[in-house]
């Protein structure tokens, strides 16, 4: 869909989401709208995910009027790129751990995927798991408890099935640069001035520091 036209005022509709923002403030509106996007979790290869996480990251660091826009269209985007017709099959994790310890989890699995056998186009899938797992991350603390569980059991889910889809297909290559320092690594992804090496770079430090696993 066109994300665009949710940002536009509609004549007997909602108010358009950068409106209710600018009316009620960034996390009340997230409060409310995320909840209904979880069946999109892993809508255009995870973006509109990523796009919100990020968004609200940086608003959370500089919570300025222009990083509050972008917030309303990473929310009217991600709106845009849910399922027609499926209903909502996530759960709340039958463990009792916390969400962010689920997410953690997630991340995990999710990098050993990438570090798998797959190659090529599968393995570019998969390294969206990891930087969705990373996004996912950032939005914990806008959501209630039990709205934070079910972006964690969604993220699972998605994750998961991309690993069984995409994790043992194999196409030949190497087997993957040697690791670098954390500084060397931000600074070759800042330097390739490309989104997805950004992005992964920085989701990888952002776990590494968090679990301190070798996987990151």
């Amino acid at each position: 869909g066109d994300y665009q036209a949710r940002l536009e005022p509609r004549d007997g509709g909602p108010p358009p989401l950068q409106e209710r923002i600018e009316r009620e403030g960034v996390g009340t509106v997230v409060r409310e709208v995320l909840p209904s996007l979880l069946l999109g979790v892993s809508g255009h290869l995870f973006h509109g995910l990523i796009r919100t996480g990020h968004a609200l990251r940086g608003y959370r660091r500089h919570p300025t009027p222009t990083r509050a826009r972008e917030v309303a269209h990473a929310l009217a985007y991600w709106a845009s790129v849910q399922p027609e017709g499926k209903e909502d099959s996530s759960t709340t994790p039958a463990t009792e751990r916390p969400a962010r310890d689920v997410v953690l989890a997630a991340a995990r699995a999710a990098a050993r995927a990438y570090l798998g056998p797959a190659r090529g186009r599968d393995q570019f899938i998969l390294l969206h798991t990891v930087t969705a797992s990373a996004a996912v991350y950032h939005l914990l603390d806008w959501l209630a408890d039990a709205d934070a569980h079910r972006i964690a059991g969604a993220l699972v889910e998605a994750t998961a099935a991309a690993g069984v889809d995409h994790g043992s297909r194999s196409e030949p290559g190497d087997s993957g640069p040697e690791p670098f320092p954390d500084a060397e690594l931000a600074r070759r992804a800042g330097e390739s001035m490309d989104a997805h090496d950004i992005k992964f770079a920085d989701a990888c430090l952002l776990f590494a520091r968090e679990t301190g696993d070798d996987v990151f």
